[in-house]
């Protein structure tokens, strides 16, 4: 169900679907080459979509019917349950986390990547945020990566500040 609006999106197999629950209509429609294992609102207009091998973007507001793929998925997320996406608000940092079974625990991994460099850095992790501060007398907001790990010797919270 879309955040604020009327509109659901639903998925048959391959098949994706968006409809207007308010208009009575059918906004968009695609199938996919692959199966879709995760997916979630990003933001107002936007659907990400995570297959085993990729990660994809479906605005309702594009004309093109089929979803924009973003990146490929990071070697150290094959076979993760994908358990998160997230997308910084200017559509140009984007996380994926997966966590998975490893000698009797249960191992984060995170995939951060950079669209306007195309490329992905790989990061031991459970949970990812975005976000932006507006510091006092700072002209402008400070953007933020966080992301948390808990691993065989401890956990920790790391914070980068102004990471574009």
């Amino acid at each position: 169900m879309h955040p604020t609006s009327k509109i659901i999106a639903l998925k048959a197999q391959r098949q994706l679907q968006i409809f207007n629950l308010e208009l009575k209509s059918k906004l968009k429609s695609h199938v996919m080459n692959e199966d879709v294992t995760f997916w979630k609102w990003i933001n107002e207009k936007t659907i990400g979509l995570v297959t085993e091998t990729s990660v994809y973007h479906w605005s309702i507001d594009s004309d093109a019917s089929a979803p924009q793929k973003m990146f490929e998925r990071h070697t150290s997320l094959q076979g993760a349950q994908i358990i998160s996406y997230k997308v910084n608000s200017e559509d140009k940092w984007m996380t994926l986390v997966g966590i998975s079974q490893q000698n009797g625990r249960v191992v984060g991994n995170m995939q951060l990547y950079s669209k306007d460099r195309s490329v992905s850095q790989p990061i031991e992790g459970h949970a990812a945020a975005f976000a932006e501060l507006q510091l006092e007398g700072a002209p402008s907001k400070t953007k933020l990566f966080t992301f948390a790990v808990r691993n065989a010797t401890g956990a920790k919270v790391c914070l980068t500040f102004n990471y574009c």
